[in-house]
């Protein structure tokens, strides 16, 4: 049993007590931002309310810059929505506080290079950025350091590959960076070792289809990689199960349309992916439930506009983005 000692203006628990190490209680909210609709970037965003289960606009949280291609870790307090490309790349980093529900530029956790198409995951101490494309197809990572607030090149944390366009998702302790493009596209998974701080290939965890633009979210014990293009779109999902060290196809939480550049984030017992490009760009979202191991569209979640290649962020499981 765990007791919840108060809640936010929107229901939300802030402190909990007695739960295990690494579990988070249900509920919560995320933040889907940014993106394009095939004319124009976006700096909206959205809040997905994990208690009511709607979505809607809150231009507290906007960019400092529209953008596309970009990518999101974060923390309890706060995300970090960082990289993507306008017309041209751009390092541009942004904070989003989810206490006072502002966005602000902030350049202390600008990434070290102009990218678009990276990965990011983390801790609640920091986060990686890794892979991307610059134009050149890179390898290289960034972590970003939630107490000094600073961004900067670790190579320690460098892909086994250079590739765009692929995800991320983990636990407290590692990350896995898996699928992506550089020209054809990739199965091949990375593992981030957050306490040696080091990343390496781990063939254990490769994706059942080689694909680009994929998603992917989880709790501490899985992650669940999910859709993608491969030269079609697909609604594919993969599980990757922490504790064994092994990815496989899981078609239960296939997604209900073949997409890519959705963004997806959620809480220890379900996650949301929302947006994506389908052959026209979309607003839809699917829920994938945890217990009962299903995804189905979930109209609720829906986003305020019809966009692709978007980010999320998430205070209800930091680090699964």
């Amino acid at each position: 049993m765990f007791s919840l000692r108060y809640r936010d203006r929107d229901g939300f628990p802030l402190m909990f007590n007695r739960l295990p190490p690494g579990v988070l209680p249900p509920g919560g909210f995320g933040i889907y931002a940014g993106g394009f609709d095939g004319g124009s970037n976006y700096a909206t965003p959205d809040k997905a309310n994990f208690i009511t289960e709607t979505t809607g606009a809150v231009a507290g949280y906007n960019l400092s810059l529209a953008r596309r291609a970009l990518s999101a870790c974060g923390n309890s307090a706060f995300g970090i929505f960082a990289g993507g490309f306008t017309v041209s790349y751009v390092a541009t980093a942004d904070k989003a506080n989810y206490v006072t529900e502002t966005t602000a530029a902030s350049s202390g956790y600008d990434l070290s290079s102009n990218i678009q198409g990276q990965a990011s995951c983390g801790n609640s101490s920091f986060g990686i950025f890794a892979g991307g494309q610059t134009p050149s197809y890179v390898l290289t990572a960034d972590k970003a350091n939630y107490l000094t607030e600073t961004t900067g090149a670790a190579a320690g944390y460098n892909l086994s590959l250079a590739r765009a366009f692929l995800s991320a998702c983990g636990n407290s302790d590692f990350c896995i960076f898996a699928g992506g493009f550089n020209g054809s596209y990739y199965v091949t998974a990375d593992k981030a070792n957050f306490i040696t701080e080091t990343t390496g290939a781990a063939a254990g965890y490769n994706l059942s289809l080689a694909r680009m633009r994929p998603s992917a979210c989880g709790n501490s014990a899985f992650g669940i990689f999910a859709g993608g293009f491969t030269g079609s779109y697909v609604a594919t999902a993969d599980k990757a199960n922490y504790v064994t060290e092994t990815t496989a196809a899981s078609s239960g939480y296939d997604l209900s349309s073949g997409i890519q550049g959705q963004a997806s984030c959620g809480n220890s017992s379900f996650g949301i992916f929302a947006g994506g490009l389908t052959g026209s760009y979309v607003a839809t979202a699917d829920k994938a439930n945890y217990v009962t191991e299903t995804t189905a569209a979930s109209s609720g979640y829906d986003l305020s506009s019809n966009r692709g290649f978007l980010a999320a962020a998430s205070p209800s499981t930091p680090g699964s983005f």
